[in-house]
């Protein structure tokens, strides 16, 4: 201050109050200016601090030195706070004393301003700056939360601790600052002494609470961990599902999602049966669809059923980082039911007699076959013995209609939870046609058979291959090619040998079939062919007779076995297609039985060989010409061939010997005969003398020196005989002495 200034001030002093004049005059046992001057002077406060806790107190006090550096007491002074609301006065202190009592009331900073107000003298304001800090921060709160669902909200609050009294308590605050650090998986919404945090997304956060008015040295900040880790939770909206035809496709929605119905991204599920049974039951696809992390509804397996079964299909939930978030599982029933029935085949013809395997099938939706099915065929017409259609109509043709029934495992009713169905009936019309005939050798044997190939429903099938089988013999094409109308057909050449032949049509599947199960379903048509011999042919044709060598005046039989041109034999000949001659003999009249004519030949009396000729069409059949021979038959009697002449001499040989001859019936010589021939003499008393035997070779019996002694007379007869044969006599004869 300048010596004007002092003076200036020292005036005014002077000028003053008369109490102030009083404390001039006191100070001046302590060094107070005298005169117009100032006198310069120090002010100071005493303890004067730089921080106080909030709710502390601390008393200050002014002191003044005067220039000799003695202290000047009965001062007043004037104490000044910048901000009051942060630190106060005490209330019931004198605002001029010269010591005061500083309270922190809130965190902050007030400028303190003493001032010595004395005009005597020279000082220089003091002026302080003093903050009212926290003791320490601190979170009231958990040090490390974690949160289970996207959207979930926590509070944290944190408190700030203030005196009191010889104590430190705790102590609502405001203007607390809130820091949020790390992933963004929270977000946080500060308000004094709280802030309400909310999941984002996975990961871990750190809250850092502080005040910007907190004691050196002291815990001014606090930290908390925040760990957002969703618990997911896999739920599938049908575990249970129910296929009910093979390639049926069944699927369940599932949601991988936390409490809150929020899922995560790269959140993804797999399917797998659970063993290689199910995987029979079952195929899994591939994930169909696209995940939603908004709500968790994932991309899903969908599993076709592939046979009847019970499958069970596991489900697991994955996260992005492929660690395994939750399992679940499927039960998967596979079921045929019918919707409709069908018998195999649909159209078939079959000959009157003859029998067609039938195969009942039950369908299912999509019109695979259901194996287990129990079905059971019903004839509407015609007959059915087991599993066989039989062509039961005697000689026209006729339809004979059946259809099936399906009961069992595969029926709709049998099964909870199965759709309501009408099972639709396809009925099987069989053909039943009378046999098939045909002549050997002629045009007539080639038949034609038309086959139609049907699927379940009736849709003529096109461009499918049909076998054909002929049991026997015959000629065909192994297989064809139906048309576009399904139908087809096939020109069967039989053999020229007779018989019962059989063509069979069936779909070719492979290996002929060698059972009837095995053609069951498969045989298209069944035809019988009965293929009959041909007119009788002579040069297939052979006459026999019985016996070629036969005694004068005796039979044979002659046989004609009637064939036609293939060697067949024929039951068509007649006896007016048989023409016969002989030169001696006689033939009867032919009959025909079958294949068989026969007629009786009778030899001649005269032995001899005849000649016989047997002609069909003007030609002779085999084995004709023919001979037969007539030989001389039984020995039944003797005969004198030779007569003996008249004896003019008793006593004398017969001027001509007699011969005997051993004959049959008809008076043909029998040889092998070697009977001795006894002769005697019917008259008189005359004696023969001579014998003789009958030759084997000839049959002949000759007499040498054959003579009657004694006696004469005339009308004598000469009888020979043998044992077993007719005797034989000669004419009379006279013996002339």
């Amino acid at each position: 201050m300048s010596a004007n200034q002092q003076l200036t001030s020292i005036r005014r002093l002077v000028m003053g109050a008369t109490a102030s004049v009083a404390l001039v005059v006191v100070a001046c046992t302590e060094h107070l200016p005298v005169g117009p001057s100032t006198f310069g002077a120090t002010l100071a406060v005493t303890a004067w601090p730089d921080t106080l806790i909030v709710g502390d107190v601390k008393s200050v006090s002014a002191l003044t030195n005067d220039g000799a550096g003695h202290a000047v007491s009965g001062l007043t002074y004037a104490w000044a706070l910048s901000d009051s609301g942060v630190i106060g006065f005490g209330a019931s202190e004198s605002a001029s004393a010269a010591t005061r009592t500083l309270l922190a009331k809130r965190t902050g900073a007030s400028t303190v301003t003493l001032r010595l107000p004395d005009l005597r003298f020279a000082t220089t304001n003091v002026i302080k700056r003093v903050t009212a800090v926290l003791a320490r921060v601190q979170l009231s709160t958990a040090r490390d939360t974690s949160m289970l669902a996207i959207g979930d909200t926590i509070v944290v609050r944190a408190t700030g601790f203030v005196k009191s009294g010889a104590t430190t308590v705790a102590s609502p605050l405001s203007a607390l600052t809130w820091t949020l650090r790390g992933t963004g998986a929270t977000a946080m919404l500060a308000g004094g002494d709280s802030a309400r945090v909310i999941a984002l997304s996975n990961g871990v956060d750190t809250i850092i609470v502080g005040h910007p008015y907190c004691l050196a040295g002291a815990r001014c900040a606090d930290t908390a961990l925040v760990r957002v880790s969703q618990a997911m939770r896999l739920t599938l909206a049908a575990p249970s599902l129910s296929a009910w035809s093979f390639g049926d496709t069944v699927s369940t929605a599932a949601t991988v999602k936390d409490a809150r119905g929020n899922g995560q991204i790269g959140t993804y599920l797999k399917f797998f049966p659970q063993t290689a049974a199910d995987s029979a039951v079952v195929t899994v696809t591939a994930l169909t669809g696209l995940s939603q992390p908004v709500n968790g509804n994932m991309a899903v397996s969908k599993l076709i059923a592939k046979t009847n079964g019970i499958a069970r299909v596991t489900v697991r939930a994955y996260s992005v980082a492929d660690a395994l978030i939750d399992t679940a599982s499927i039960s998967v029933k596979v079921r045929q039911i019918a919707v409709r029935t069908t018998v195999f085949p649909l159209q078939s013809s079959v000959t009157h007699g003859d029998s067609v395997p039938l195969r009942a099938r039950a369908i299912d939706a999509r019109g695979t076959v259901i194996a287990d099915a129990t079905v059971a065929l019903t004839p509407v017409s015609g007959t059915l013995s087991g599993f066989w259609a039989i062509g039961s109509a005697p000689s026209v043709a006729a339809t004979q209609l059946v259809w099936a029934d399906v009961a069992g495992v595969a029926a709709a009713a049998n099964n909870a939870g199965a759709p309501a169905v009408t099972v639709a009936r396809d009925t099987a019309a069989i053909q039943s046609l009378p046999a098939m005939t045909a002549v050997a050798g002629s045009d007539s044997v080639a038949k034609v058979v038309a086959v139609s190939v049907r699927t379940y429903a009736a849709v003529a099938v096109a461009n499918v291959w049909v076998r054909y089988v002929a049991s026997g013999g015959g000629t065909t094409a192994d297989s064809i090619q139906t048309g576009a109308d399904g139908s087809g057909t096939v020109t069967w050449t039989a053999p020229t040998t007779v018989g019962t032949y059989r063509l069979t049509v069936l779909k070719r599947e492979g290996a002929l079939p060698v059972t009837a199960a095995d053609s069951a379903g498969l045989i298209l048509a069944r035809r019988t062919v009965q293929v009959i011999a041909a007119t009788a042919q002579p040069t297939t044709s052979r006459v026999t007779p019985t016996d070629t060598l036969i005694n004068a005046g005796g039979t044979t039989t002659l046989s004609l076995a009637a064939k036609d041109l293939y060697g067949n034999v024929t039951t068509t000949i007649v006896p007016a297609n048989i023409v016969t001659t002989v030169l001696t003999g006689t033939i009867g009249a032919w009959t025909c039985t079958s294949s068989t004519c026969t007629a009786t030949y009778t030899a001649p009396a005269a032995v001899g060989t005849d000649t016989v000729s047997v002609k069909l069409a003007g030609l002779h059949t085999l084995g004709s010409p023919f001979a037969i021979r007539a030989q001389p038959g039984v020995a039944t009697k003797l005969a004198f061939t030779t007569q003996p002449s008249a004896s003019t001499t008793v006593n004398v040989v017969f001027a001509r010997q007699p011969v005997v001859t051993v004959q049959d019936f008809f008076g043909n010589t029998v040889t092998g005969s070697t009977a001795a021939i006894a002769l005697t003499l019917t008259t008189g008393n005359a004696a023969l003398v001579g014998t003789a035997t009958v030759s084997a070779v000839s049959g002949v019996a000759t007499f040498a020196g054959l003579k009657i002694t004694p006696g004469t007379g005339a009308n004598y007869v000469l009888t020979a005989a043998t044992a077993g044969l007719t005797s034989a006599t000669t004419a009379a004869f006279t013996i002339v002495p």
